[in-house]
């Protein structure tokens, strides 16, 4: 496998459309720092300590998942997912290469949309309005209220 690029880019993510599946199919790529060098050296480590054979160091390989779960970061909260803005609005999307896509149930958009929130809160204190409305849309209206 090529080396993962240094940093992801807008090609990197494709839109989470109404009736797309996904589901963690225990993989390790998001905890393996193969979607891009950047995610894990730049965003997991500083919060959880050097890399063990290139994998975040509370990957468990036996079971594929992470060992800190339930108390994980709040960096690793969303992973693969973004709410990514264009222009006036957001997209929702998914980084393309995950393998989890097309497993699994159909994703639930408001529910993720308001996890993704949540941890985007939880990192920066920030509070946020959504306009339900637009959810199943291209343009989702997403207004930062504090």
């Amino acid at each position: 496998m090529p080396d993962p690029p240094l940093s992801a880019s807008p090609e990197d993510f494709i839109d989470v459309s109404p009736g797309m599946r996904w589901e963690c199919i225990g993989c390790g790529t998001c905890c393996g720092n193969n979607f891009t060098r950047s995610w894990l050296d730049h965003c997991v480590v500083p919060m959880t300590g050097p890399l063990v054979d290139g994998h975040c160091r509370h990957f468990d390989r036996e079971t594929r998942r992470c060992g800190i779960y339930d108390s994980r970061p709040a960096v690793c909260r969303g992973h693969p997912f973004a709410l990514r803005r264009m222009g006036d609005s957001h997209r929702l999307q998914v980084h393309r290469h995950c393998p989890g896509i097309d497993h699994g149930d159909v994703l639930d958009r408001r529910a993720l949309i308001r996890s993704l929130l949540d941890t985007i809160t939880e990192l920066y204190d920030m509070d946020f309005m959504v306009d339900w409305e637009t959810v199943d849309t291209d343009a989702i209206r997403i207004y930062r209220i504090k």
